[in-house]
């Protein structure tokens, strides 16, 4: 016998085993028992703090503008690690980079750009700056601040208002999540150089910076997540 056509208006359903996809959601139907929903963790507190002093303290170091430097969305490395850790990319264009300092195309350059990186890390987190978190229209802060505080650069797929977290004259951005209320949050953080690298040279077609970092936590009790609110303290101090 020949098979039943479906309908032209019958709703086809997933067989058993079948993934299914819908709106980023991944769930998965097996033998038609209850789908299966895989949720990614939360970024932690001290992987923001971290990405924050790290993204501030290279740009700063390098003099590079944040909207020229386009940075990456940050990979949740975490996840895998099972520790807080980070790694995420900026692109300084081509050749020696669009910056004020040209990238260093020696590995002796890019030691001492590490030690540099380094040292001034710990600097910033020795001086315990507060963190400032507010929300903002998402308009409202790229007229203010530039396209250079969004993640990836993406400003069709970021949320309305955005959550920018702010150092005051070290950086301010979308962060991945709230850090926490000040940079002496954290106790170190550490770069990964097997996993870090600088790309560039005098006829290089992409000049880039790839940071892998890991955050040393504070021991005893959890430092205090910095407050969200409506107000732009930055702008108006």
């Amino acid at each position: 016998k020949k098979g039943k056509m479906a309908e032209p208006n019958e709703e086809t359903k997933p067989q058993s085993g079948e993934t299914v996809e819908d709106g980023g959601t991944t769930t998965t139907k097996k033998n038609d028992k209850k789908a299966r929903v895989i949720v990614t963790p939360p970024c932690p507190p001290a992987v923001a703090t971290g990405y924050l002093i790290l993204r501030g303290v290279l740009q700063g170091l390098i003099g590079a503008s944040m909207d020229e430097a386009a940075v990456s969305l940050m990979q949740p490395t975490y996840i895998k690690d099972k520790c807080p850790s980070g790694k995420f990319s900026v692109n300084m264009g081509k050749k020696l980079g669009s910056c004020e300092l040209d990238l260093p195309e020696t590995p002796e350059g890019c030691t001492a750009l590490w030690n540099a990186l380094d040292a001034a890390m710990k600097r910033i987190i020795a001086s315990n700056l507060p963190t400032t978190c507010f929300s903002m229209p998402k308009g409202e802060a790229i007229q203010a601040y530039g396209t250079g505080i969004l993640n990836g650069a993406i400003e069709k797929k970021t949320p309305d208002p955005l959550t920018l977290a702010c150092i005051d004259g070290i950086v301010c951005c979308v962060p991945p999540t709230l850090p926490f209320a000040s940079t002496g949050g954290i106790e170190s953080i550490q770069l990964d150089l097997e996993q870090s690298s600088i790309v560039a040279g005098k006829k290089a077609r992409k000049a880039e910076i790839t940071l892998k970092f890991i955050v040393g936590e504070l021991g005893g009790s959890s430092p205090e997540v910095a407050a969200l609110t409506t107000n732009n303290v930055a702008a108006e101090s």
